[in-house]
């Protein structure tokens, strides 16, 4: 009988450690130019909702390379990429408030830098789902996924209301340099990993990319489990993409709130995404995944409808503004961090990149098209109403979890190498 090994902690492993600054410093830059970005095109560029849904889609767009970016992540070693794709987006962002600065801004330009930074943004992302499990054993992938959205959880508490009164002080596009030299720390702390890549699987030369490519949609869609979560995130996808489209608009135009009150709701709501993170692991350990995941689905369609609903008077408005964000908050890292570890602990290394880039591809390759359908319902039934059919997606979602398979997972499945 094999004695039983305690993990190691995370904190005290090098490797992990030097990623987990670098992309915290990173997430607080990237918090600041996620409130940035849309003020720059609402307040000073005054953009209208179509145009708001135009800039959703360009950021969002780049996910149907998800496919062929899979194949290329499965070939290639995902360190050199993440440096890659972190050094494009600090030269892009840094463009922004250079523009600015010479008085040449454009909501085109904007487009065009948010096109290039979804790329590299699509890049980042599927290397570092494959990066992860690297640098930590199977049994503390929920840890590690964990500890990465804490940060994300803190920086959410601290960086909107930073960036709000960031905004007041320089104006939007101007903080956008902050997230430019975030992205140099993050590029720093990736060169100084040293870890050893799982040797990846010799393959025919000249493979046909769309072999490959097939190989990694058949991996997701013939196990029942990654299929469902697939769908469940598509379909979560679509209702958040209407809402995120026309919510800075509602609140900025009809609600009257300024950069700093809509940075603090997001900052105080955002103590509840922290908790969640904090609260995961031993969820998972109790309850399982797929009751976890059903458990979060359930906070964030509670919090998305209460947001729809919101208005009155000042201190009423902010309540409820605070209260459904925090909900949802409270939700995503139940709703997300179990299907990513399962994601990882079940597919093979090799497979990896290609699974998580199939379901990158259904998943965000919805987005764009939620947000061109928020600018247009923005533009035709109004922010309000389209906030509301947004929370009905929501609860779509939901009804999905209850008649699939994901609610029936208890443990993590092995699946061998």
């Amino acid at each position: 009988m094999e004695a039983l090994v305690v993990p190691k902690s995370l904190w005290r492993q090098g490797n992990f450690l030097k990623l987990w600054i670098g992309q915290t410093i990173s997430g607080f830059g990237s918090a600041i130019t996620g409130l940035a970005l849309p003020l720059t095109a609402i307040v000073i560029l005054q953009a209208t909702p179509d145009q708001m849904g135009i800039l959703r889609a360009a950021l969002g767009l780049p996910a149907l390379l998800s496919l062929f970016f899979g194949v290329w992540v499965d070939r290639m070693r995902r360190r050199p990429l993440l440096i890659l794709a972190d050094t494009g987006r600090m030269l892009l962002l840094g463009l922004i408030p250079l523009i600015a600065w010479l008085g040449l801004l454009r909501i085109e330009y904007l487009y065009f830098i948010g096109l290039l930074v979804g790329v590299l943004t699509l890049l980042f992302d599927l290397s570092l789902t494959s990066f992860l499990p690297s640098l930590v054993t199977r049994e503390q992938l929920v840890d590690g996924n964990s500890k990465t959205q804490q940060s994300d959880a803190l920086i959410s508490i601290i960086g909107p209301s930073v960036a709000g009164a960031l905004i007041g002080l320089f104006t939007a596009p101007m903080v956008i340099v902050i997230d430019a030299i975030s992205y140099l720390a993050s590029v720093i702390s990736l060169l100084l990993i040293r870890t050893q890549e799982e040797e990846l699987k010799e393959r025919p030369m000249r493979r046909s990319v769309w072999l490959e490519i097939g190989e990694g949609i058949q991996a997701l869609w013939a196990t029942p489990i990654l299929r469902d979560m697939a769908i469940l995130s598509g379909l979560g996808a679509l209702a958040l993409s209407i809402q995120q489209t026309v919510f800075v608009l509602f609140v900025i135009r009809e609600l009257k709130l300024t950069a700093f009150q809509l940075g603090l709701v997001f900052s105080t709501s955002s103590i509840a995404g922290l908790l969640g993170t904090l609260l995961v692991s031993r969820t998972v350990q109790r309850i399982g995944p797929g009751p976890t995941i059903l458990l979060g689905q359930s906070l964030t369609a509670l919090g998305a409808m209460l947001i729809a609903l919101s208005g009155g008077p000042l201190l009423l408005l902010l309540a409820i503004l605070i209260g459904g964000q925090a909900l949802f908050s409270l939700g995503a890292p139940f709703y997300s961090i179990p299907q990513l570890s399962l994601r990882q602990a079940m597919t093979p290394a090799h497979l990896l990149g290609r699974v998580n880039a199939s379901r990158r591809f259904l998943v965000f390759g919805i987005i764009p098209l939620g947000a061109l359908i928020g600018g247009l319902l923005g533009d035709m039934l109004g922010l309000g109403a389209t906030l509301l059919i947004s929370g009905m997606g929501m609860v779509l979602a939901l009804c999905w979890v209850f008649s699939s398979s994901i609610r029936h997972a208890r443990e993590f499945p092995i699946t061998s190498a």
